[in-house]
């Protein structure tokens, strides 16, 4: 302590002793309650930024169009306070590591969020442009997983909305690698073992929305399908620095989707995952041109159409790099990719996927890829086999408990039923249990007298119970029982010739079902089927398919005789009989043998017995068949087509 002191002899007042205490400790506690307080105040503005990051990115990811209105406007010196989270991480020594992780994955999720927004792309782009980098390497170069996932994944997404780049094939790869690295993970890292750290789900999610954006370009389904793999370093103990693990990204991305509800670390895998597999695997059993075409299925324009319109304003080369980009993905490449994925285990990540999706849009995709692998007719088995049939049969029941369906939910129904009528058109009934001959009877029904159907899905699914109702007197009488006699008996009066003659077909196969009997003798219904045996010019396999059904129910008493009395029948028979289709005459003259059991003098009185002699004359000795220059099996028809007018006039000469 100083003590100071102070007289003035000339004064009459004496002045008091002022004495002045200096103590350095308190110097020290003033020093450190300001350098508190600051403190205080910038760790407040920190928390506010990060509370302003947050909200931010939530309106991106809910509305990008209000999100990138938040960045640009409502919220001031947005781009100065996000690179500060960057910055002030590294260079602050008060943070401790979660801390400074924490600043970093929010401002990488803002990053990718924006990225993602086409609105707020300049803004991402502005913030970053004039740092020489130095943002997008301190993320990526954090020790934290998720802070370099969602950097990794800004990176793409901007990299993607380049058209420069998303052309560019070396930078296609660049960002599949990068997206196959999210996915693989890295054995190395050492925050996978710390405590409350997570084995990277954000990192998963991230890897996988990447591979969902890069798998719209052919270059990379292809690159996808067949193999395309990490190579990730794996250090275990007693192991070489060299070895490592080499897993395709294909499979990794099956063992995601295949698996429980949970990764390997008890995490629950997100619905967007779920939704990310399935239209990253729907995308890969697609090409271009399928994709246009059902972009312009409802539209007033057709795709070649817009085509002819856009090309107006092209130049040459312009239009033959649109040309060999469409050539590239190529029916045949697409069935190629769909084979290997489904020799990969894609059809049980699928069911997988579909069983435990929880939004109607994931259903959807599945079922759109469950439908577009399905029209690869060499793995249908193996989609059977692995549930898919089962699933879409499950999937396609109706459910109007909480009111009407939604346009999402009708059209994920009608999906799923066009799956089935695709598995089952090539599918021996033999290999299906009766659970599923049975089960899948009913959508098929539905899907053909769906009004919302296109003529291919309708055509399909009449191909399949074509199929299914040629098995056994069970699946008929299902088929009938779903009031498939009077669906099927509307459906062969489509304007679209391929669906009447598919309808015809799968009415022909419910014979002899008592019901279908009972149907054609009705004589409105029986002088349609007459009416279209006659149509063979302008469709060959209606009218072939119903002069088999005539060939088939004309056993029946009734509606034999109601057939000769019917004024078209004498006309179809002499027009068939004149067309010189071996196949047509074969099942007209079965169908005139049935009728002289019972009719006769109708054979004679139509000029049928007369063309059977004239016919057997001509050519019973195979001379003249001679010079029509046959192939061998229609040489055979025709031989068998001669033994059956012997067989006729035999009957005709025996009454």
């Amino acid at each position: 302590q100083k003590f100071f002191h102070r007289h003035n002899a000339n004064s009459s007042l004496r002045h008091k002793l002022t004495i002045e205490v200096i103590h350095e400790d308190d110097e020290d506690d003033e020093n450190a309650d300001k350098e508190k307080n600051c403190n205080n105040d910038q760790k407040k503005k920190k928390e506010n930024i990060l509370i302003r990051c947050l909200l931010s990115t939530s309106m991106l990811l809910v509305n990008g169009e209000l999100g990138a209105w938040v960045l640009r406007s409502a919220w001031s010196n947005s781009q100065g306070e996000w690179i500060s989270l960057i910055i002030s991480s590294d260079n602050d020594e008060n943070n401790d590591e979660n801390t400074s992780h924490t600043s970093m994955s929010i401002a990488a999720e803002l990053a990718s969020a924006a990225a993602g927004v086409e609105q707020a792309r300049s803004w991402i782009v502005s913030c970053t442009s004039g740092s020489d980098d130095t943002i997008w390497k301190r993320l990526l170069s954090c020790d934290d997983q998720d802070v370099r996932s969602g950097a990794a994944s800004a990176m793409a997404k901007l990299g993607l909305a380049d058209k420069a780049i998303s052309s560019d094939e070396g930078e296609l790869f660049s960002l599949l690698e990068i997206a196959g690295g999210l996915i693989a993970g890295d054995e190395n890292d050492s925050t996978i073992n710390l405590p409350n750290k997570s084995n990277s789900l954000t990192q998963l999610e991230r890897g996988v929305e990447l591979v969902s954006y890069l798998s719209s370009k052919t270059i990379i389904k292809d690159e996808i399908a067949h193999g395309f793999s990490i190579k990730t370093p794996s250090k275990v103990k007693g192991a070489s620095s060299s070895s490592s693990r080499e897993k395709s990204l294909l499979e990794n991305l099956i063992d995601l989707a295949a698996a429980d509800d949970n990764t390997p670390d008890g995490k629950v895998i997100s619905s967007s995952v779920c939704y990310a597999l399935s239209t990253i695997f729907s995308s890969l059993a697609v090409s271009i041109e399928t994709l246009r075409k059902e972009a312009f299925a409802d539209k007033e324009i057709t795709a070649e159409q817009y085509d002819q319109l856009q090309s107006m304003g092209k130049t040459d080369e312009e239009k033959e790099l649109e040309n060999s980009k469409t050539n590239d993905d190529d029916p045949e490449a697409v069935q190629s990719r769909i084979r290997k994925m489904a020799e990969n285990g894609v059809c049980r990540a699928l069911v997988n996927l579909l069983r435990k999706s929880t939004t109607e849009a994931t259903k959807e995709q599945v079922v759109i890829c469950m439908m577009r692998f399905a029209t690869e007719p060499s793995v249908r088995g193996k989609m059977i086999q692995a549930g898919c049939l089962s699933e879409c049969i499950q999937t396609s029941k109706v459910n109007k408990q909480n009111g009407s369906l939604s346009d999402k939910e009708q059209r994920t129904i009608r999906h799923a039923q066009h799956a089935i009528g695709k598995m089952l058109v090539t599918t021996n009934p033999v290999l299906l249990t009766a659970s599923q001959r049975m089960g899948s009877v009913k959508p098929l029904i539905q899907l053909v007298k769906d009004n919302e159907a296109t003529d291919l899905q309708t055509f399909e699914s009449l191909l399949s119970l074509t199929n299914l109702a040629g098995y056994d007197d069970e699946t008929k009488q299902r088929i009938v029982s779903e009031k498939g006699i009077s669906v099927l008996g509307y459906a062969m009066f489509s304007d679209h010739e391929m669906v009447r003659r598919a309808a015809t077909e799968a009415m022909s196969n419910l014979v002899p079902h008592p019901d279908m009997i009972e149907y054609l003798r009705k004589p409105e219904k029986l002088k349609v089927w007459v009416a279209f045996a006659s149509d063979f010019d302008e469709n060959y396999e209606c009218a072939r398919a119903a002069l088999g059904c005539l060939a088939m129910v004309t056993g029946d008493a009734v509606i034999t005789q109601e057939l000769c009395k019917l004024s078209n029948t004498k006309a179809m028979v002499e027009s068939v009989l004149s067309s010189g289709k071996l196949e047509l005459m074969h099942r007209i003259l079965v169908t005139a043998l049935n009728i002289a059991e019972y009719e006769s003098e109708w054979i004679t009185t139509s000029g049928t017995l007369a063309f059977c002699e004239a016919y057997i004359f001509t050519y019973h000795d195979g001379k003249e068949s001679d010079k029509l220059q046959f192939s061998a099996s229609d040489n055979q028809l025709m031989a068998v087509t001669v033994d059956i007018a012997k067989e006729l006039v035999k009957a005709c000469s025996n009454r």
